[in-house]
């Protein structure tokens, strides 16, 4: 009797354990906060899935919806609902080594292309009867700056014009 007593006190620990983790309450995250979004809901472009980032952002938090959610602020590429689960969210934290956090996953068009956001052009030249400007981009080090033609840069002509 006493090692069946003891059996169901484990198994209700063990539920009791499992339920929290998905209703406990969320981790002091405020409006305003960066998170990193569990990305195991997310569809991407890669042949499977383990190739896939596991969080991406990170992502602004515009609002508490309800107890457990969070709606955030993503890029309009990512064309999912914006309100969260808690067990999907994590408080971003600084580096406690000063280290450069992991540069941004390029963001997916609609017809499936990675897109670079361009924070600014550097400079220009005429290669090959034809004018390239040299980009850096938004979220990259100065090392990841590239050469590119204006026709690889459609999206980002205010950043032409302002160079100009």
């Amino acid at each position: 009797m006493d090692e069946l007593q003891s059996s169901v006190a484990l198994a209700n620990e063990k539920i009791k354990h499992y339920y929290n983790l998905k209703h406990q309450a969320p981790e002091d995250i405020k409006v305003g906060d960066k998170v990193w979004l569990d990305a195991r809901n997310i569809k991407t472009e890669r042949p499977v899935a383990k190739l896939s980032a596991k969080k991406i952002g990170p992502y602004k938090v515009l609002r508490k919806e309800g107890t457990h959610a969070f709606k955030l602020e993503l890029p309009h590429t990512l064309r999912v609902h914006p309100v969260f689960h808690t067990s999907l969210v994590s408080l971003k934290k600084e580096d406690p080594y000063g280290r450069d956090p992991p540069q941004p996953p390029a963001e997916v068009t609609p017809d499936g292309e990675e897109e670079y956001e361009v924070e600014k052009i550097l400079d220009s030249r005429k290669q090959r009867n034809q004018i390239q400007y040299l980009v850096h981009w938004k979220g990259y080090g100065p090392e990841s700056n590239t050469w590119e033609p204006l026709e690889h840069l459609d999206t980002a002509m205010g950043a032409v014009r302002r160079f100009h």
